[in-house]
């Protein structure tokens, strides 16, 4: 029995120790609370987020979608804009949250996972590709 218990303490260390955690304040991202993006929230639809350094490195934009005729989707962007790479996804429940600023920590997070955005807050160009291709929709009627 104390084999178990000490297996499963010992399992519970090592997946916090390499629990990742992305949190915003002050308008700065941090991961594992290290400074890595600057955030800035134009409106409830837009974000962008920029390197330690001023660079811009992701834009986010929300579209709600639009029903009749000509209907397209709810989706959001991903616009890299130093690597010219846009990504449009209706994958909201990856981001889903309560208030935009929870959303935001969850996409970046999503990101870090994905090894999109690395720990210094650069993006590595072929994991970006790699996302691109797993994530990217062609959305209709746009």
């Amino acid at each position: 029995m104390k084999i178990i218990v000490s297996f499963v303490l010992a399992l519970t260390g090592i997946f916090s120790a390499t629990a990742q955690k992305v949190e915003i304040k002050k308008d700065i991202v941090y991961f594992n609370e290290n400074a890595i993006l600057k955030y800035d929230k134009i409106n409830a639809g837009e974000i962008s987020f920029y390197s330690l350094s001023g660079d811009e490195t992701l834009y986010y934009r929300y579209f709600p979608g639009r029903p009749g005729v000509n209907p397209v989707p709810e989706y959001f962007a991903l616009n890299f804009v130093s690597s010219h790479i846009k990504i449009e996804t209706t994958d909201l429940g990856r981001i889903a949250s309560l208030g935009i600023k929870n959303a935001m920590e969850k996409l970046i997070a999503w990101l870090v996972k994905e090894k999109v955005i690395c720990a210094d807050g650069s993006v590595d160009l072929l994991r970006l590709n790699a996302f691109y291709e797993k994530y990217n929709e062609m959305i209709p009627n746009k």
